[in-house]
């Protein structure tokens, strides 16, 4: 990326920029009274008194516009955190209704529930969470505990990053998996 200017730069931009503005000004004026017809001579140099910027002007048009600046950035970093408080708000929201929806989350979206589908383990809201199930009599309590003990086990070998479970073809069949890119952990879970 580009460097940043540096404060004293820009304040010499800011300088040029309005020196720039005030001579097109001057200009502007000095046009316009040329334009018209010259009606006595002290009246011109009223006029051009009155147009010239001296650097006490110049130095109060810089500060009114670095005060203006200022409050432009206070109120973009006001909108940036109401933005991310709402942000939060509603990431907060959805964790709770997660919270409230009971059952077993999937341990692959982490959004729908767990529930058994003609022999097989499902999610209700993904469609990449399908695996068969050899036990009947395991309940969701006991999924549950085997996916809770699948990610005790990883930590438990010494990993401190968080491992994911990912679906995998193994045999013929599909299995879900506890995967740890960071210590190459790769344990069925089910």
């Amino acid at each position: 990326g580009a460097a940043l200017p540096e404060a004293g730069s820009l304040r010499l931009v800011a300088k040029d920029v309005v020196r720039a503005e005030a001579s097109a000004l001057l200009l502007g004026a000095s046009a316009a009274a040329a334009a018209q017809p010259a009606a006595g001579g002290e009246e011109e140099e009223e006029d051009a008194e009155a147009c010239a910027w001296d650097d006490e002007d110049v130095l109060r048009l810089e500060e009114e516009l670095y005060w203006e600046l200022q409050r432009e950035a206070v109120r973009r970093a006001e909108e940036e955190a109401e933005w991310l408080q709402e942000l939060q708000n509603q990431e907060d929201c959805e964790l709770y209704e997660q919270y409230l929806l009971g059952g077993v989350p999937c341990p692959l979206c982490g959004t729908g529930r767990l529930e058994r589908r003609e022999g097989e383990l499902c999610c209700t809201t993904c469609m990449e969470m399908r695996v068969p199930l050899l036990d009947e009599g395991l309940s969701l309590e006991d999924i549950s505990e085997h996916l809770g003990i699948a990610e005790d086990r990883h930590r438990q070998a010494g990993c401190c990053s968080r491992a994911l479970f990912q679906m995998s073809d193994r045999s013929g069949f599909s299995v879900l998996c506890l995967q740890c890119e960071h210590c190459g952990w790769d344990e069925v879970a089910l």
